[in-house]
């Protein structure tokens, strides 16, 4: 059953912030030009995300999914988005597309070089993708479920087990978790993940005779490659969470609207995958959504997990032994974090930009952000900035953002101010801006060397035909 139509194709300044506290001003590349500049065909709709794989670039848009030669930006293929799918991942040479979190979710494997479809799979609900396998669950009969591992290559199944019930599932994909935290551009804070398959090769999976039961069962962590278990135990606990490598899974209610589900609300604990047993546990955390819309979700890096606690606080925990290092203050909202800094937004997600030392939690650095038309609206008024997007890449901040307010009529002092949306790029170590791209356009991903805009010619302040731009970081 086919669910994608391939069409195959031939092959000026928003200042962002103020002054850095404690550190020297670099030079500012306040208009840096784009490596280049290509059309998006018209009936694309809005622009979403973008990934780099390899020597290609893909685009998901609204109603298309399209892939672009990154040397020279040539549109190779596109493929329509039939009814919600989504971008899942990028991975083994191909291109995942899914219907999920629907009892009838359609996937469909496309070939990254050339759109052409591979295979598809229906009636998965649950999704995951690795490095070289596709993994779903689907209906099999009226009282029976099955799990099943296809070769991302070829769509041969690999393996497949039923279950008379159902299947209590943690599939290893990041890229579901990335599709949860990156909302609309009508929405600040949107984390811009990318959509690789996650490095686990582990599968947790929990036979149930009713859905979500809480009577005692076997948990089996498979090999996603083979099936072949690992290790196993017994437990009376829903699984959830998510896996971050092939020895553990930080467990927690990751939903922020499901009543039933009996997942610890509060808690945040780490699981070994060869015993079953807890290596620690933190309460009073949670899933931070603020009024304004903006995401806090919890990060995972390194040796540190990152969470916001009950008190509105920031929290940073050892991923190893689960041992709160610091408490931040309240009202900051998490956007990210590398080894050295973790990074806030006070005014939970509308104010100043904050660096802190992520070992001792001490600020390092505060960066004000200001909408373009901050300086013109008269004497102490300033112009709320919205943060629609932002990724962290090695040392650096990658953001887009606003003003909040709608593009001034006439020629007034308002006039010619850049209304649209502007790509910003800071040095995490010290906060300092490094540059802002030329040209009016949303961040649609960033990743170790590149960075990829674009404007669908839509939102409020961008004007000219819908493009994509790729930049050098």
């Amino acid at each position: 059953m086919s669910v994608l139509s391939v069409g195959l194709l031939s092959s000026e300044g928003c200042d962002g912030g103020g002054p850095v506290r404690g550190s020297a001003q670099p030079r500012v590349d306040a208009g840096r030009a784009p490596v280049w500049a290509a059309q998006v065909p018209s009936d694309a709709g809005d622009l979403e995300r973008a990934q780099v794989a390899g020597d290609v670039i893909v685009v998901q848009a609204e109603k298309k999914v399209l892939a672009y030669g990154r040397r020279a930006g040539n549109l190779l293929w596109s493929v329509e988005r039939r009814g919600s799918f989504q971008l899942v991942s990028v991975s083994g040479g191909v291109v995942v597309l899914s219907r999920s979190g629907t009892s009838d979710a359609l996937v469909g494997v496309v070939d990254l070089r050339t759109g052409a479809e591979r295979f598809s799979a229906g009636e998965l609900s649950r999704v995951g993708v690795t490095a070289d396998s596709l993994l779903g669950v689907r209906r099999d009969g009226p009282s029976a479920e099955r799990v099943q591992s296809y070769d991302l290559r070829t769509g041969r199944i690999r393996w497949s087990r039923r279950e008379l019930g159902f299947w209590d599932v943690v599939m290893p994909n990041r890229a579901q978790d990335a599709q949860a935290t990156m909302p609309p551009r009508s929405e600040p804070g949107g984390v811009t993940d990318p959509l690789l398959a996650s490095g686990a090769r582990r599968l947790l999976v929990r036979p149930l005779k009713r859905h979500r039961e809480r009577s005692e069962s076997l948990v089996q962590v498979l090999d996603t490659r083979t099936s072949r278990v690992v290790a196993k135990w017994r437990s009376s606990e829903e699984l959830c969470g998510q896996l971050t490598d092939d020895s553990g899974y930080l467990r927690r209610n990751t939903s922020l609207i499901d009543p039933t589900s009996s997942c610890p609300e509060g808690e945040i604990s780490a699981v070994d995958l060869a015993t079953g047993r807890r290596s620690w546990a933190v309460s009073g955390v949670v899933n931070a959504v603020t009024g304004e819309g903006a995401r806090s979700p919890t990060v995972v890096t390194g040796r540190t997990v990152l969470v916001m606690n009950a008190e509105g606080r920031p929290q940073s925990i050892e991923r190893n032994g689960g041992r709160i290092r610091w408490r931040g203050q309240p009202g900051h909202l998490i956007l990210g974090l590398n080894d050295q800094v973790v990074v806030v937004r006070d005014g939970q997600g509308t104010g100043d930009l904050i660096g802190l030392n992520a070992t001792s939690g001490a600020k390092r650095w505060t960066r004000r952000l200001d909408g373009p038309l901050t300086g013109r609206l008269g004497k102490g008024q300033r112009d709320p900035y919205w943060m629609e997007r932002h990724a962290i890449v090695g040392n650096r901040l990658v953001y887009s953002g606003r003003s909040q307010r709608l593009p001034p009529q006439g020629s007034g002092p308002l006039a010619n101010a850049r209304l649209g949306a502007v790509v910003t790029v800071v040095d995490l170590a010290t906060g300092s801006e490094i540059w802002t791209a030329r040209r009016d356009a949303g961040l649609l991903g960033a990743g170790p060397g590149w960075v990829i805009t674009g404007r669908s010619g839509q939102e409020t302040g961008e004007k000219g035909p819908p493009d994509i731009q790729l930049y050098a970081l």
